[in-house]
Parts: structure tokens; sequence; C-alpha cells
């Protein structure tokens, strides 16, 4: 099977669609856009990372791995990609060069990788239910234990690290790895995904499809039924909440939880999504092998 990228882009008020046929068979487990916007990383099944710009020009591929990835984000200013496997390594991915360092971080899969830009440092998370922090040279700050069960997804609010686990408990950490709270959430199932906005919102989404919007102090604002399945990404863009969920669906929020907009995106699983820098593009991953980049404007009105 070969993955097929669908790219729309508004033209007046006309939607103009394309797609190309990829090399990269099988289901995509993860996509990141570049902070400048102009290209899209995709990582999956196949043990492949695949560059692609927004119009889907391929620019390279990086194979030689041995086990299938999960994660892949850009970094660096854009000049490389660091991915993660389902063995617990990591690769530091130099698109100019094409040259690959691995290093192994977690003794089993990798299941998030977050830059803090402003702190020069990664955090990442595993299912051998530890996160850790490192360094920009990634050497070891800090391991942060306490979660009974995987840590899915690790993210920043702009002064603290929050991970949130299989246990349904978020944690709070400074940079240098100190437990600061736990937080006991309304999830009655595993936390799978966890996002944070402007002005301190945050919003967690579990393996039973139920969101939560956190305010700044852990206050649950909103709890409502999102998706038929769980949920596999959250990103918030000004006053929405944009979700997807194995049920191949991304569907558009505001705050308090009234559904804006329901998209088909996927035939099978919705794996993830990511939004550009400048909030006008979204790129979305599904088991059907697909990736699909929208144009915000498209999906907003």
């Amino acid at each position: 099977m070969r993955t097929l990228i669908f790219l729309w882009t508004i033209l007046g008020s006309n939607a103009l669609a394309q797609s190309i046929t990829l090399d990269h068979p099988n289901t995509i487990y993860d996509v990141a856009i570049s902070r400048m916007g102009d290209q899209v990383a995709t990582a999956g099944k196949d043990s492949v990372v695949n560059i692609y710009t927004l119009n889907g020009n391929f620019v390279r591929n990086f194979t030689g791995f041995s086990h299938s990835l999960s994660k892949v984000i850009f970094t660096d200013a854009d000049s490389k990609v660091v991915a993660g496997d389902y063995a617990g390594f990591i690769y530091m991915l130099d698109l100019k060069t094409g040259s690959m360092d691995a290093l192994k971080v977690h003794n089993q899969a990798i299941l998030d990788i977050h830059e803090i830009l402003s702190a020069n440092r990664y955090v990442t998370t595993g299912r051998d239910q530890v996160a850790k922090i490192w360094t920009s040279e990634w050497e070891l700050i800090a391991k942060l234990a306490g979660h009974k069960g995987q840590v899915r997804k690790v993210t920043f609010n702009g002064e603290r690290i929050i991970t949130a686990a299989d246990d349904s408990y978020m944690k709070v950490w400074n940079l240098s790895g100190q437990l600061i709270r736990s937080v006991e959430t309304p999830h009655e199932s595993a936390i799978w995904e966890l996002a944070a906005g402007k002005d301190g919102y945050m919003v967690t989404g579990d393996q039973q499809g139920t969101v939560v919007v956190w305010n700044d102090i852990f206050e649950v604002i909103s709890k409502w039924n999102a998706h038929d399945g769980a949920i596999s990404g959250i990103v918030m863009l000004r006053e929405y909440i944009i979700t997807c969920a194995v049920d191949g669906h991304i569907n558009i929020w505001e705050l308090g939880g009234k559904l804006i907009k329901n998209i088909a995106a996927h035939e099978k699983y919705c794996t993830g999504i990511s939004l550009s820098p400048n909030q006008s593009m979204l790129v979305s991953g599904g088991g059907d092998g697909k990736v699909k980049i929208w144009s915000m404007n498209q999906l907003l009105n």
C-alpha cells in the first residue's frame, strides 16, 4: 500500500485538491510540520522518515531503522528531525547531510518527544512508565518517575513540564525534574493526549473518547464525550480545540464543548495531528496510510 498525500489550498472561494502517491506504505504513526511551516515529516510502521514540502514534493527520506517509528519532530531551526521508535531509541537526523545518530533513551517504546526551546531541553516519555529531561545535546538531566502506567504525553505550559499517563493522572514538574504536584483527573481511562494553549488552558483526552479542559490552576472547566474511541491527537487553536481519534474523525470544538465541525478525515483511525506555527495549516496521519494537509480557513468556514 502506498501513502496518499492530499493537499487542500484555498484560492479565493474555491478549494483546489490534488493527490500525490508517495512511497510510504502502511500506517502513519506520527506527523509533524516544521517551524517555518514549509515542510512535513512522517514516520510510521514502515520504519521510514519521509520529508515533503507542503505542496507534496518529496525532499528526502531516512531508512535503516530496526523498528517501527512512533514519533517525529523538527528541531534545530528545522535543520534536523528527531524520531523515536518502539524499542526506546531516538534518532537525530540531519536534513542537510543525511547523517543519523542514535541513542537509547528508554527501556521500551518512546511515546512522546517534546522540545522546550526556551530552556534548551527535550523531554521524552515511554512505555517504561517514566519521562526524562535532556539537554539540547541529549545529556540526561532528570528521570521523572511516579506514574503507574505508560507515560503517553508531555507538554510545557511556559513554566512547568506536565506529563499524562495510563494511570489517569497528570503530574507537574519543574525544569530540574522536581515533582510539583500530582493532579487527579476525572478521566475513567488512560489519558492518551495532552495539549497546552494560551492563557494557561490545557486539554486532555482519554482512551474512551472523553475530553477535559483545564484552567491554569488545574480546575476542570468542561468535560464531554468527543469521539467514539480513543483520542489520538489534540491541538489548541485560539479559542478552538481540534481533536482526532481512532474513529477516523477530526472534530473542532469551542472550549465549552460545542461542536463546530466534524470531518471524516481517515478511512481507518487517525493517528495524530499537527498545527503549523502560523496556525494556517493542519496535517493529519492515519491508519489508512494517508497524510492529509488541511487549510484551517477551509476547516473553520
